[in-house]
């Protein structure tokens, strides 16, 4: 019957144990230079080599040749304590996760007290020490704070922030660190060679990655993965059904799928996946873990290579496709497998949260998607820094229709319609009945040429303000009333939601030295014209036929509309 590798490669000196270089340097100095604490406390995740250091440490004290940082192992001592020895008196072990009472720690006081039967020094070793009870660590305080020369503590745990900082300040401690997977995979590639055990790298790589930091547990699975391998070794499929990783060429294929943005070969795909058996949240994280890759081979570059842990015959296409989907699809659809995952977990009908998943990725890289987002960002940079112009005379406006006079602020909220362009009018001039005493009603044209200036004075007075109304423009001016058009529905609502159309209101005055009561309306961009959203950084605008259009009575004479103080 064989023993388990991790038992059966236990490491047997401080050289040996992996990926803690810090702890073994620090360790091997203070024995070098005789400056040996009587207690240390070793912190850090299973698996690391904290209670294999612990009786490294006793092994190394105790041993006939020392004390030495390498143990001779052919004395009595050191023979006792090799990783498979059969153990020494004057080393005592106790597992406080089974035995953190006060009585069982009084026991091991009572037996700290007499000298040691063989040994140079009498070590108490206390793994999971977090787990001991408030009244078994009271009575190892004063043990622990003055101990007799012939005693050394070492208390290991994974939780030290339960170590009551009474017990952590009379210990030197050590912080055990997760070891990297290529150091995990490198490891166990030697212990193969020394099994006689053949193995293909993507299949240790696997196996280093599933440890996640842990030396022991990556040697528990080396071997559950030795057991059941063919005369052919280790071969990645092989492992990878033993760890229950989807099969690397599955989620290759979803990639490829969403570069070529192929939403039936996604889906079936995903219809694979099911029908093996593979677990869906599982699926999910693998398609993390690819899209983290790509990630970082398209923002790191050639430096990408040492961080990323895939087999080299595949960095080459991974390259090609980080640089097809794009970082900023990337991390969008790296957030939207997050979110999934999460939603995954516990769901009652996995199946569709993956397909629900895969549709949203889908739509996240999309290329008209993004370069809408895209454009939408360029033209709000370019509008950050508007150009005034200075007014022009004012034209003669068009007589519109007789309309009930406003005498408060109201808002005339009417659906998104494109509005169609009348024939030109005979321009007649017409006086408007002020609303003011103090300043005279806005003038249409004058608005038009100076609307940049009002918008950087609104931007001075409120960023908030100046966003919401950075691509609108003044539709018309009637009885005292400015109609001014915004294209966006959204923009339109969260406008009549504030007080931001008193703030425009203001700069108006400010910039014109007239006034009116501020009426949004919804218009389309064929209504307003590009070229009229673009005069706000600075063109002036020419239209005439725009200019003749009075907003309010348009839309009461051609669909009826009616400001909503009418009754």
């Amino acid at each position: 019957m064989s023993i388990a590798l991790y038992r059966t490669y236990r490491p047997g000196q401080l050289s040996e144990v992996i990926g803690q270089d810090h702890v073994v340097t620090a360790l091997t100095r203070a024995i070098e230079n005789n400056r040996i604490h009587h207690a240390y406390l070793f912190t850090g995740p299973r698996g690391c080599g904290k209670t294999s250091s612990a009786r490294i440490l006793a092994r190394s004290l105790n041993c006939e040749e020392g004390p030495t940082a390498n143990p001779c192992g052919v004395c009595n001592s050191c023979i006792s304590l090799a990783p498979n020895g059969s153990g020494n008196l004057d080393v005592e072990e106790l597992d406080a996760a089974s035995n953190s009472g006060v009585d069982d720690v009084r026991d091991l006081r009572e037996k700290a007290i007499y000298a040691p039967a063989s040994s140079r020094f009498r070590f108490m070793i206390i793994d999971e020490a977090h787990q001991l009870s408030a009244k078994a660590i009271d009575a190892f305080l004063k043990m622990v704070e003055e101990p007799p020369a012939h005693l050394k503590f070492v208390f290991a745990t994974t939780e030290p922030d339960k170590m009551p900082n009474t017990l952590r300040s009379r210990t030197h401690q050590f912080n055990f660190r997760l070891v990297s997977t290529r150091t995990i995979a490198g490891h166990l590639q030697e212990i193969c060679a020394k099994e006689n055990i053949k193995a293909q790298p993507a299949a240790l790589m696997m196996l280093a990655e599933a440890a996640a930091g842990s030396v022991r547990d990556g040697l528990s699975l080396l071997g559950q993965a030795i057991a059941g391998s063919s005369e052919a070794g280790l071969q990645t499929d092989e492992v990878a059904a033993v760890l229950g990783l989807t099969p690397r060429h599955l989620v290759n294929a979803s990639i490829s799928a969403l570069v070529a943005d192929d939403g039936p070969q996604l889906f079936t795909i995903i219809d694979q996946v099911v029908d093996a058996g593979y677990e869906p949240r599982r699926f999910a994280s693998d398609l993390l873990q690819r899209v983290r890759d790509l990630l970082l081979l398209e923002v790191a570059k050639d430096q990408a290579k040492a961080l990323i842990v895939v087999p080299e015959e595949e960095l080459t296409q991974m390259a090609a496709d980080a640089k097809l989907i794009g970082a900023a699809r990337l991390s969008r659809a790296a957030d939207l497998i997050t979110s999934g995952i999460a939603q995954l977990k516990g769901a009652t009908a996995p199946r569709l949260q993956l397909e629900l998943l895969a549709a949203r990725l889908l739509l996240a890289t999309n290329n008209e998607g993004i370069a809408g987002i895209e454009q939408r960002i360029a033209l709000l940079e370019k509008g950050t820094k508007p150009q005034v112009v200075s007014a022009e005379p004012a034209k003669p406006a068009a007589a519109p229709p007789k309309l009930s006079t406003i005498t408060s602020p109201q808002k005339t909220k009417v659906e998104k319609v494109t509005v169609p362009v009348p024939p030109k009018r005979a321009s007649t001039t017409k006086t408007s009945e002020p609303e003011s005493e103090a300043l005279p009603v806005a003038d249409l044209a004058k608005l038009k040429a100076l609307w940049p200036g009002i918008l950087e004075t609104l931007k001075q007075e409120s960023r908030v303000a100046w966003t919401t109304f950075s691509e609108s423009i003044p539709l018309s001016v009637s009885d005292g009333v400015i109609a001014v058009a915004i294209s966006d529905m959204r923009v339109l609502e969260f406008a009549q939601g504030s007080n931001h159309e008193e703030k425009l209101r203001t700069a108006i005055r400010e910039v014109t030295k007239s006034d009116g009561v501020i009426a949004l309306i919804a218009a389309s961009d064929q209504t307003l014209g590009r070229e009229s959203i673009k005069s706000n950084q600075g063109a002036k605008i020419n239209d005439e036929t725009i200019e003749e259009i009075d907003g309010l009575a348009l839309l009461e004479r051609e669909l009826g509309a009616r400001p909503l103080t009418d009754k």
